[in-house]
């Protein structure tokens, strides 16, 4: 069960951990990640951890703290990290602009507030897409009833203009999974989230081998599947793979974790 000052106790001594074991200070940066408002966590009936490989670009940066990750302000320039911590909006990332998409929907299906369709989901709303502040507000607060975790801690170097600069090494994200067994499993303990979404084969592969994930059954993806602690995960492609990623399957996958959550 989650405790709010058992994970905050517990975030600063992951934070202690990655300061011990990489070259933080010189040459790589990371995010402080974890849970993004621990207060609307603690809140959520549904709590959800994102599992993803690697940050990018804040090697220069030493650590920031995913907490900083501000809501939107129509004033900010959506390339400002000042602002935009996650990237809320910028067009060329989109790990930042799908998987609010699709927390949103979770999260949102179990308000009662919200009138659902005459099949009981939330109506197909391809408006998300769009980048209003309004959607970039909507999408915010989905964040921040969920949790984002990187299971490469050390984040990645990005040179303006380089090709292929932020494809994925899948030998390097699976390593460093095996690198921060002890720090993930630290980070998914304190969170005790009933659902647990895998971004791409490096991570969940990673996940499941050093047995910080107890999965017992084959991999399937777009599948929602049973870990033996009674805990849920649902993998995913990287959200970079404009087919699996497109607001058609967005909704699919929403129906398939609402269906069985």
């Amino acid at each position: 069960m989650f405790n709010i000052d058992t994970y905050a106790k517990s975030k600063q001594d992951v934070i202690d951990i990655i300061k011990s074991t990489h070259d933080w200070e010189h040459t790589e940066g990371f995010i402080a990640d974890g849970l993004i408002d621990p207060i609307e966590y603690d809140k959520t009936q549904n709590k959800i951890i994102v599992f993803l490989s690697e940050s990018y670009g804040y090697d220069e940066c030493r650590m920031k703290d995913i907490t900083e990750q501000s809501e939107y302000e129509p004033k900010s320039n959506p390339k400002d990290e000042k602002y935009n911590l996650l990237g809320i909006g910028h067009r060329n990332k989109q790990t930042s602009n799908k998987i609010p998409i699709l927390l949103w929907y979770i999260h949102n299906h179990f308000n009662d507030d919200i009138v659902k369709e005459s099949d009981g989901y939330l109506k197909k709303n391809d408006s998300m897409l769009k980048k209003t502040i309004e959607n970039k507000k909507q999408l915010q607060n989905a964040l921040k009833k969920s949790g984002w975790i990187n299971v490469k801690k050390a984040s990645k170097h990005i040179e303006e203009n380089a090709k292929n600069k932020t494809r994925q090494n899948y030998n390097e994200i699976y390593n460093a999974v095996e690198k921060n067994r002890e720090i993930l499993t630290e980070q998914l303990n304190s969170t005790s989230p009933n659902l647990i979404i895998a971004c791409g084969n490096p991570v969940i592969d990673g996940l499941i081998d050093n047995g910080i994930i107890p999965l017992k059954q084959k991999k399937i993806k777009n599948k929602l599947m049973i870990i033996e602690n009674g805990q849920k995960i649902f993998f995913v492609s990287h959200p970079s793979y404009f087919k699996d990623w497109n607001y058609n399957n967005i909704y699919n996958m929403y129906k398939e974790i609402v269906n069985n959550i």
